[in-house]
C-alpha cells in the first residue's frame, strides 16, 4: 500500500511546495492543513493570509468557516445521545417532538435519526426560498444529501436536552476533546482569529457571525482542532466516559448506503429508477466512506460559499488530513493535489468533481 507510506518528510516537502504553487495559480488567499500519522498530528502549516487588507497571515490558530464539516460533529452528538439512551436511531423523530417539523406531511412520521445521519430522509438539501419544505421520496429509499435533515435532528436534540445545540456540542464534544477556540456560534475572539473570505475575483466577503448554532454548517474551527476530532475517532479503546464506544465508532465509519449521481445539487426529486448508485462511495452515520482495493477511508467536505474544506482519515491505519481555505477556488487545491500526494485513488474526490 503506497499511502500512508514511510517517506513522510519527503511527502511533507512535496505538499508544501505544491500548495504554494497552486495557491498562486488558483488565486487562493489563505490555506491551512493538518496531517495525522499514527493517531498524532505530525505536521500543520498555514499558508497565505487570513486578512489580505491588513496583511495578516494564516496561523496555526486561524479559525475557518468549516461549512458541512459541522455535520460529523452533529452526528457525534446524536450518537452520544443514543449511547445515553435518550435517542433511538430507528425511532421516528416525531415521537420526541411535541410540534411537527412539517405540517400535513405523513412521510415525516417515518423519518428517524438514522435517516438523517445517512442522508436518506427524502428532504432536499435546503428548502426552496419562499416555498414549503417537501419530502421527495420514502425515507430510507436512497441517499440524497440534506442539510435540512440535520436541522430537524438539531431541533429534536435541543428539545431532549433542554438547551441549545451550541451548549450540547460544547459539553459533549468540544470541551471533552480539548477543542478550544471552537464554536457553532460567533465568539468575540474570532474577530482576531477568523479568516476573511475572498471571492473568485479577490473581493472580501462579510464575516458570517451566527448567533444561533446550525448543526448543518455553522462550525468555526482550526484544522488543528478538527484533526484532534478525527484522531478521537481512531481510538482502539474507550479511555474517557465522554468518548463514543468503539462499537459506535465502527458503525459510524462503516458504509451504510451508497451515494448516487443525483444526490446533490437539487436533484432530489429524480425517480429512483433513473439514478446510478456508486460502488465505491457510501455514507455512514454522518461521514462519507470511500472504498478502494486497498482501504476504507472516512471523509467529508465543507463549502460555505468562498470557504472550502476537506477532511479524510483512516481509522485502521490512523492517518488523516484536514484542509481548509478562505477563497472561492480552494477546492481546486485539494481536488487535485490529494491523489498526487497520497499516490492512490480517491473515489470521494471523483464523486465530488461531478457536482463542483
Amino acid at each position: 500500500m503506497s499511502y500512508p507510506g514511510k517517506n513522510w518528510e519527503e511527502r511533507i516537502q512535496k505538499i508544501d511546495k505544491y500548495i504554494k504553487e497552486k495557491m498562486l495559480e488558483q488565486a487562493v488567499e489563505g490555506f491551512s492543513i493538518a496531517l495525522v500519522k499514527e493517531g498524532k498530528i505530525i505536521w500543520r502549516q498555514g499558508f497565505g493570509v487570513r486578512n489580505k487588507e491588513e496583511k495578516l497571515p494564516v496561523e496555526l490558530e486561524t479559525v475557518f468557516e468549516a461549512g458541512s464539516l459541522t455535520k460529523p460533529i452533529a452526528s457525534y452528538v446524536a450518537l452520544k445521545a443514543v449511547e445515553e439512551g435518550t435517542l433511538n436511531l430507528d425511532r421516528p423523530l416525531t415521537d420526541y417532538s411535541p410540534e411537527p417539523y412539517l405540517k400535513n406531511e405523513p412521510l415525516l412520521e417515518k423519518i428517524t435519526a438514522r435517516h438523517v445521519l445517512t442522508h436518506t430522509t427524502g428532504f432536499p438539501n435546503w428548502r426552496p426560498e419562499g416555498e414549503a419544505l417537501k419530502i421527495h421520496f420514502e425515507p430510507g429509499e436512497r441517499f440524497s444529501y440534506s442539510g435540512e435533515g440535520f436541522m430537524y435532528l438539531q431541533k429534536v436534540l435541543e428539545e431532549l436536552e433542554g438547551t441549545t445545540f451550541e451548549t450540547i456540542a460544547q459539553e459533549k464534544v468540544f470541551k471533552p476533546l480539548g477543542l478550544d477556540q471552537t464554536s457553532l456560534t460567533w465568539q468575540e475572539e474570532f474577530e482576531e482569529l477568523a479568516a476573511r473570505g475572498y471571492t473568485k475575483d479577490g473581493k472580501v466577503t462579510e464575516k458570517w457571525k451566527p448567533e444561533k448554532a446550525r448543526s448543518a454548517n455553522s462550525l468555526h474551527i482550526s484544522p488543528t482542532n478538527y484533526a484532534k476530532f478525527i484522531i478521537s475517532l481512531m481510538q482502539e479503546e474507550k479511555t474517557k466516559s465522554e468518548q463514543l464506544a468503539i462499537k459506535t465508532l465502527e458503525k459510524m465509519l462503516g458504509p451504510a448506503v451508497p451515494v448516487n449521481d443525483a444526490g446533490l445539487n437539487g436533484k432530489h426529486a429524480v425517480p429512483k429508477e433513473k439514478i446510478t448508485k456508486s460502488k465505491t462511495v457510501f455514507w455512514g452515520l454522518g461521514w462519507g466512506i470511500e472504498k478502494t482495493k486497498e482501504r476504507k477511508n472516512f471523509w467529508h467536505w465543507g463549502a460555505n460559499y468562498v470557504f472550502h474544506a476537506y477532511v479524510i482519515g483512516n481509522r485502521k491505519e490512523k492517518w488523516g488530513m484536514v484542509m481548509m481555505g478562505n477563497s472561492y477556488n480552494t477546492a481546486n487545491l485539494w481536488k487535485y493535489f490529494l491523489p498526487q500526494i497520497t499516490e492512490t485513488e480517491h473515489p470521494s474526490i471523483d464523486w465530488l468533481r461531478t457536482f463542483f
